[in-house]
């Protein structure tokens, strides 16, 4: 008992926020040893002044575009790239960023701070994507916690009707409800179940945005997803007034829709990506 106290009170004093931010300065997977590129490294600042760090990869073929990709919550772009690396080889390029305390960016992550973080990064990746002289589709790609962020950043947005396409991976729209499905995962935590509603702060959530925002839509959720349940993809479908369309997968696996067994998918949406009129 005296553990689970300790536990409660570190998660309410830091707002809960240990759920959310697992980041670590590992270096994962080199990309040569993987088959792809070497990246080029992008130092940019939020904006605030952070600095933050990213990997740009080059299409392999004409490029038919750019894809930014917010990641999720826990190590480093080392190691959530390969997520779309591969879209590299199908004439995408690929910007992934580290949000603030991620890899070599530096500062803390909070909800303000990775909104900031989210922002600058959409800025960085629009200007490279408009300086192109046939720049095709710009896609945002929110995997998990990175669709949260992307989809608030994008909110304020200034050049969204540019945005041809937003991707909503394994994500949510409220911080408190996917808080306390985290939480509860553990059975001797579900008496506190009622905390996060009164610890975590939603000022970031998106429930708002997705009402605005007119950028079409792609919710992609597993239905036996354990860390991020799949009540939050129907919610974040459900809130959204834009174009859209949801893939429920059955796969069992949070963020797995790409992963490389998954041939017939990545041909599948790249197919999806093709089509579309913007």
């Amino acid at each position: 008992m005296r553990c689970i106290i300790i536990f409660l009170s570190i998660l309410t004093l830091s707002g809960c926020s240990y759920l959310f931010y697992h980041p670590d300065s590992n270096f994962y997977f080199e990309p040569k040893a993987q088959g792809f590129a070497e990246p080029e490294e992008i130092r940019f600042n939020s904006k605030d002044g952070t600095p933050l760090w990213g990997w740009f990869f080059a299409a392999k073929k004409p490029s038919k575009g750019l894809v930014i990709q917010f990641h999720g919550n826990a190590e480093n772009l080392t190691s959530h790239y390969l997520f779309l690396a591969w879209m590299t080889q199908e004439g995408y390029d690929l910007f992934i960023f580290d949000y603030r305390g991620y890899g070599e960016s530096d500062g803390r992550p909070s909800q303000e701070g990775t909104y900031l973080d989210g922002k600058a990064a959409l800025d960085w990746a629009w200007k490279r994507w408009k300086g192109k002289k046939q720049p095709g589709k710009f896609v945002v790609f929110g995997q998990s916690l990175g669709g949260a962020i992307a989809t608030r950043a994008l909110c304020d947005f200034p050049h969204s009707k540019d945005v041809s396409l937003m991707v909503e991976d394994s994500t949510f729209a409220s911080y408190p409800r996917v808080a306390k499905g985290l939480l509860t995962q553990k059975w001797f935590l579900w008496p506190f179940s009622w905390l996060p509603w009164l610890v975590v702060s939603n000022e970031y959530g998106t429930a708002d945005c997705l009402q605005k925002n007119k950028v079409p839509l792609l919710v992609i959720h597993d239905e036996k997803d354990r860390k991020v349940r799949f009540e939050n993809g129907e919610e974040v479908f459900s809130l959204a007034t834009s174009q859209k369309q949801f893939w429920k997968l059955d796969d069992g696996v949070h963020c797995g829709a790409f992963n490389v067994q998954h041939e017939a998918r990545r041909r599948e949406f790249v197919k999806f990506l093709d089509d579309l009129v913007h």
